[in-house]
């Protein structure tokens, strides 16, 4: 199947973070209603987390009770038909672990137009399992205690309600289990497998993580690799700013001469590698900054020291071809080695980066003949005549750079061990931030420091 077609990536959807969230508990409950070995193996871990396991017995051990399961989002616990409850289990799921021992000292504001939706309400006939789902790191338990006071007809009894503390993680753990079970046996769930799929693509910390050292560097543990990388750039956020994209991960950068840092993996000679980028002057803007920087001694750099160790760079030059707002359409990667003459000038840059209208695209043409050497045919490198046929008005041209620290996979192996402890990779990326920010000081006699 196609990986764009999935259930939960609407037509009009555009997919923005805020998007996505609004309707994970949609998605969700859609999942729960279609996936009967997913709901047996979710209620079964909330019965489980309390004290009444006999609950999941007495649930499903005589079906001549005429109980049905229905699944409600968005219900007033207000309106429930009914109140008289055997059992009440008020499920506190976020990103994070809730403590609920102070949950039956909460209270209730007294307000009769006050109406206490619940995210999600599961009813198997005198039990409920009342669900607040927050997406974040978010104390949702006053909204909970109020839902379930109400559903208790305004009296708490703690001999029946069972505070739950449950986050996305275990969620996200059961459902992986259950699609694997589903695939194994030939029974493929279009719902589970689909919501895990978007859960990967905007919140993969949710998903069971591998650590680096459980992981090898073949073809087939790829799309773990990315998955426990995605996960430690995610777990960085409280240090670093993370890029509000949709088609990368990786960190926002506060230097006016670039703006991201991004990890890509590499594979160069059978080995595998954790490259960190940054594209110094990836726009005119940028290159404004970088092209006045008295200091050149940073393109000599050869390795970077990061945690104590000596890593590989490398430093190449970069023509970008964008359109507008930036949007990437081709570029240009290259050596001094593939030139007659040198073309990240501040001279240069003042002449050629930024707009050129079409009528002005031969001149920036013959810019290129007369500066690469004839054996670099730089209209095939960069699918020049795409951009001739597309029918674009204008490009917008900037002279950068784009720089490389290798980290290689067998580095990050021995750092990484715990799938519940980032902490190592998220100080590489720290330390490679600083890295960035001190790199245009760096002195040629050695060493990172002022000139």
């Amino acid at each position: 199947m196609d990986k764009h077609l999935n259930l939960f990536k609407f037509f009009n959807e555009k997919l923005s973070v805020e998007h996505i969230e609004n309707n994970l508990s949609r998605a969700l409950v859609l999942c729960l209603q279609n996936d009967n070995l997913f709901l047996h193996k979710f209620l079964e871990s909330v019965i489980r987390y309390g004290a009444f396991r006999e609950d999941f017995k007495y649930l499903f051990s005589n079906p001549e009770r005429g109980s049905r399961i229905e699944i409600d989002i968005q219900k007033s616990t207000r309106d429930l038909d009914q109140t008289d409850f055997k059992r009440i289990y008020a499920i506190a799921l976020s990103e994070i672990e809730l403590e609920l021992s102070d949950f039956f000292n909460l209270t209730v504001p007294q307000d009769e137009n006050y109406k206490p939706l619940t995210d999600i309400l599961i009813t198997v006939g005198d039990i409920i399992f009342v669900i607040e789902v927050k997406r974040a790191k978010i104390d949702c338990k006053q909204q909970l205690f109020e839902q379930v006071y109400y559903a208790a007809s305004k009296s708490i009894d703690k001999s029946i309600t069972v505070p739950v503390n449950f986050d996305w993680l275990k969620v996200m753990g059961l459902a992986t289990l259950t699609n694997n079970f589903n695939l194994l046996s030939e029974n493929k769930n279009i719902f589970t497998n689909d919501f895990i799929s978007l859960i990967r693509r905007f919140k993969p910390h949710w998903l069971p993580v591998t650590p680096f050292s459980a992981l090898s560097m073949d073809l087939k543990d790829d799309d773990l690799r990315n998955i426990r990388l995605e996960s430690c750039v995610i777990a960085s956020g409280d240090k670093l700013d993370l890029l509000d994209k949709t088609d990368r991960f990786g960190f926002k950068f506060k230097e006016n001469w670039a703006d991201e840092i991004l990890p890509r993996w590499v594979r160069e000679k059978d080995q595998l590698f954790l490259k960190l980028y940054i594209w110094p002057a990836n726009t005119k803007g940028q290159g404004w900054s970088l092209f006045y920087n008295e200091n050149w001694d940073w393109l000599k750099l050869e390795r970077a020291n990061l945690l104590g160790n000596e890593f590989e760079m490398d430093i190449i030059y970069e023509v970008k071809f964008s359109h507008i707002q930036g949007n990437y359409i081709t570029s240009l990667n290259f050596s001094t080695q593939d030139l007659k003459k040198e073309i990240n000038t501040t001279k240069n840059f003042e002449k050629y980066a930024g707009k050129h209208d079409r009528t002005n695209w031969k001149r920036f043409e013959k810019f290129l003949d007369d500066h690469f050497l004839d054996t670099y045919d730089w209209r095939k490198k960069c699918n020049y005549d795409l951009i001739l046929q597309s029918g674009k008005s204008f490009y917008n041209i900037s002279l950068g750079y784009q720089v490389g620290i290798k980290i290689p996979f067998g580095f990050l192996q021995s750092i990484d061990k715990n799938a519940a402890d980032t902490s190592a990779v998220e100080k590489l990326f720290v330390e490679c931030d600083n890295f960035y920010k001190d790199m245009l000081k760096y002195n040629v006699e050695g060493n990172l420091e002022l000139v």
